[in-house]
């Protein structure tokens, strides 16, 4: 698959999948779960702890991060259509409306308070992480799943990371855990939450 300019990739978006390997995981990295690991505390008053907040953001976040870097490496350049524009612009937009979604659909299920659905965290996971890290990271490993026969070593890294990832997502829909922090913007201060007493539907 030839290699795409940088023209054909979402402008400013699709920057980072033209940056070394590294560096495009660490920016995924700096995204999520740093955002998260920096925010909790200091915006939410929370300590992030195992027990209350997600393994799939604590650990499934750095896998994709670690798989979107494999497929980088893999595919030696941008190579994925999704990559490009048109479907790339598709891409971040069902992002958006998907976190929408489920911010609405969460909060109705009672797995979130109303405090917890506008905290900081929350709106960055929902508005940011998915359609920022949802674009790098499918068309990143998209590229890398189309040169596996050639890297079959990192290729098959990249998709135990994948796996790992969506087994650690799954568990976060059956097991509700605190999450997030509560927070009231008139005032701009934390707001205490209790724990999920319902899983999401």
């Amino acid at each position: 698959m030839t290699p795409l300019a940088v023209a054909d990739v979402l402008p400013l978006l699709g920057a980072p999948l033209g940056w070394p390997p590294f560096l495009l995981a660490g920016l995924l990295l700096l995204i999520t779960p740093g955002f998260h690991l920096v925010a909790s505390p200091l915006l939410e008053q929370r300590r992030v702890r195992w027990a209350s907040d997600y393994p799939a953001v604590l650990v499934g976040d750095p896998c994709l991060a670690v798989a979107a870097g494999l497929g980088r490496a893999v595919s030696g350049a941008p190579t994925a259509w999704m990559a490009r524009p048109v479907p790339g612009t598709v891409l971040v937009a069902a992002a958006v409306a998907f976190g929408a979604w489920q911010r609405r659909s969460e909060l109705a299920a009672g797995r979130y308070s109303p405090a917890q659905a506008v905290s900081p965290t929350k709106l960055f996971h929902q508005f940011v992480v998915y359609p920022v890290c949802g674009y790098l990271v499918v068309a990143s490993t998209a590229g890398g799943i189309s040169h596996l026969q050639s890297h079959p070593l990192a290729g098959g890294a990249m998709i135990v990371c994948l796996a790992l990832w969506a087994v650690l997502a799954v568990d976060a829909l059956r097991r509700p855990r605190t999450g997030h922090g509560g927070f009231d913007w008139a005032t701009r201060s934390a707001v205490p939450v209790e724990s999920p007493a319902r899983p999401q539907l």
